[in-house]
């Protein structure tokens, strides 16, 4: 009962962080825009309502611009420096390191980009232990797989590894629900009858009897 309590906390956690922060981003963003010197002259007609609804569109205009500059210098290559310097400074603090990967990746979940960047989670056995990764959806020369292995908690590091197709192991979880998983450092999976039957037997019936 305990362990199902903290999954469902650790999965709710992990959903609505991207959610609260970036809300938070957008609405701090729009009080400076909406208190900048000057807006009070976009106040153009007699009716209260319509110059807020001008002030609040001017606002919302002026945000997507921002975002559009940022998201800009990102791409070049001075800003992949600047990000990566973000990335590692943020994997250093352990609490800002998990709201921030939690950030990270449910923006790049909800615009898609995980969907182009990974291929379908699979799993590779060494020495006994099942290891996550996910496919780039490139191969080698010599037909190898290219599949990228994360850390955990910090997503945004890993390894890049060269795997034989037959080695590796399809899974049934989404590309999303193997990233949360491997993010919240396990406490995000959700015991189902797939990953009991991992676990060793005394264990699944120690579970048992903790849940009764």
């Amino acid at each position: 009962m305990k362990a199902s309590l903290k999954r469902n906390i650790a999965s709710g956690i992990i959903v609505l962080t991207p959610v609260a922060v970036s809300a938070y981003v957008v609405y701090w963003i729009y009080q400076r825009v909406a208190g900048l010197p000057g807006t009070q002259y976009l106040r153009v007609t007699g009716s209260q309502t319509v110059n807020e609804l001008i002030q609040v569109g001017f606002a919302i205009a002026v945000i997507v611009v921002i975002l559009g500059i940022v998201g800009y210098v990102v791409r070049t290559a001075a800003g992949n420096i600047l990000k990566d310097e973000m990335d590692r400074l943020a994997g250093q603090i352990p609490v800002v390191r998990i709201v921030y990967n939690a950030t990270k990746m449910g923006v790049e979940t909800i615009m898609g980009s995980n969907a182009e960047e990974f291929d379908r989670p699979v799993k590779i056995e060494i020495a006994g232990l099942r290891i996550t990764g996910f496919k780039t959806g490139n191969t080698t020369e010599d037909g190898r797989e290219v599949v990228f292995f994360p850390t955990s908690p910090n997503i945004t590091s890993g390894y890049v590894v060269d795997v034989e197709p037959e080695r590796l192991e399809t899974t049934d979880e989404s590309t999303e629900e193997a990233l949360t998983r491997v993010l919240s450092a396990g406490f995000g999976m959700e015991a189902d009858d797939d990953i009991k039957g991992l676990l060793p037997e005394d264990e699944d019936e120690g579970g048992s009897e903790d849940e009764g």
